[in-house]
């Protein structure tokens, strides 16, 4: 610090307790004294270097995007699903009154087409303005189910108070309802009966079932730890019945001894008719 020119320490551009790293470069050539040490180090340009090229040209500025939903390109077809992440050019192309519309510019992965999808703070979400298309999920529709309740409205309970034709017809549809419904309501209140008991009642059948699984797995470990214990066998196929089926065992030969007590026998019966 002594040793540095007077110049240099009076500019403030370094100081004696520390701070970022200056290289000599940075005093010897008078840049101390035109710019910053961040604009230094990034050549003259934007503190995010690269990614800020086409900032001041073009106002896009490169980030990293999420696909937030499952789309499909246009360019080539493939599913790009939601969660991969893209080298996005953002950019400012409108309001929504006082709410920024930004638009992320990206290629697909798998045929380098462009995609761009903006912000639409209306609905809350993201729409795909060019290059591709958001995949088409189901969505529940009640005119569909026809297990599905439907409630009257008003002009439907003014017009059945009003007028007897309608409201036959439509008890005759609401007595096929009910008896087309009988069976599931009645399945549905087994299922309530059985699950709709006190607390105590459930603890006591879910501990029972627990109690019965827990021997059983007690049991089964045994057999388990006793069969490691013994040699293993591979288990029993059809193939190997079939091979024992054919398997021909021969008259076990007799032992000596009996060889020797049949020979005594025939001696002695020899001798006897002789």
């Amino acid at each position: 610090w002594d040793t540095m020119p007077k110049a240099i320490q009076e500019s403030g551009a370094f100081n004696s307790t520390g701070g970022l790293y200056r290289p000599a470069e940075y005093f010897d050539n008078g840049a101390y004294k035109k710019m910053s040490i961040h604009k230094y180090s990034t050549g003259g340009g934007h503190p995010l270097a690269d990614r800020a090229r086409k900032l001041h040209t073009e106002g896009i500025l490169i980030i990293r995007f999420e696909m937030p939903f499952n789309t499909w390109c246009n360019h080539c077809g493939s599913l790009i699903t939601m969660g991969i992440r893209f080298n996005a050019e953002k950019k400012k192309v409108g309001y929504f009154h006082s709410t920024p519309l930004y638009s992320f510019a990206m290629k697909c992965l798998f045929c380098s087409g462009q995609i761009v999808i903006e912000t639409d703070p209306e609905n809350r979400t993201y729409a795909v303005r060019s290059g591709g298309r958001m995949q088409n999920k189901y969505t529940y529709d009640a005119s569909d189910d026809p297990n599905a309740i439907s409630v009257d409205s008003a002009e439907d309970k003014e017009k059945r108070e009003s007028n007897p034709m309608y409201r036959a017809e439509k008890k005759e549809e609401d007595d096929l309802k009910r008896q087309t419904a009988a069976p599931r309501l009645q399945k549905l209140q087994q299922t309530k009966d059985v699950t709709g008991k006190s607390d105590y009642d459930m603890h006591k059948l879910l501990k029972r079932k627990f109690k019965e699984q827990h021997g059983l797995f007690t049991t089964r470990r045994k057999e388990e730890e006793e069969a490691q214990k013994r040699p293993r066998l591979a288990p029993e196929t059809e193939e190997d019945k079939e091979r024992a089926r054919k398997v021909v065992f021969r008259a076990a030969p007799a032992s000596l001894l009996d060889r020797a007590k049949q020979a005594k026998k025939k001696h002695q019966w020899d001798s006897l008719v002789t």
